[in-house]
């Protein structure tokens, strides 16, 4: 199991080759299982990105302060994070968006994607979005 945080998807690719490598040659069968999770919240509303900043702001600054040292300026490290999740391979966005970065994650090498949707909003809003997450499944993985 492994994340996106920390890693682009040029490296998590390497990173599973490298993982499937080592998985053969200690002998077991097969290839490993690798599971990507991603945070994820599908949604077509015009005001998406307005909507999960201050979710996403909260999540991000709780693991800010368990992995890095005070004194830089809060406020635009937790923009500039958050606006890189919401442009970069997460599922916070669209149904297109989501679709295309299911299709990258797979083209990587993972098996499967865990969606990562307790990040702060609210409940039945989650739910809600379910859904929309489902709906971008490839129908060969929605089994």
């Amino acid at each position: 199991m492994t994340a996106l945080l920390g890693q682009t998807l040029p490296v998590l690719r390497e990173n599973i080759a490298g993982y499937r490598a080592a998985w053969r040659e200690a002998g077991h069968a097969g290839d490993g299982d690798v599971v990507v999770m991603v945070h994820a919240h599908v949604s077509d509303r015009p005001d998406l990105e307005d909507y999960l900043r201050p979710a996403m702001h909260g999540y991000l600054r709780a693991y800010r302060s368990q992995t890095a040292a005070s004194g830089e300026d809060e406020a635009v490290l937790l923009e500039s994070a958050y606006l890189n999740f919401l442009q970069g391979p997460s599922l916070l966005g669209t149904p297109d968006k989501a679709a295309g970065v299911l299709g990258l994650l797979r083209e990587a090498g993972a098996d499967e994607v865990g969606f990562l949707v307790d990040f702060g909003l609210p409940t039945d809003d989650v739910l809600a979005a379910l859904p929309a997450l489902f709906a971008c499944i490839p129908a060969e993985r929605a089994r």
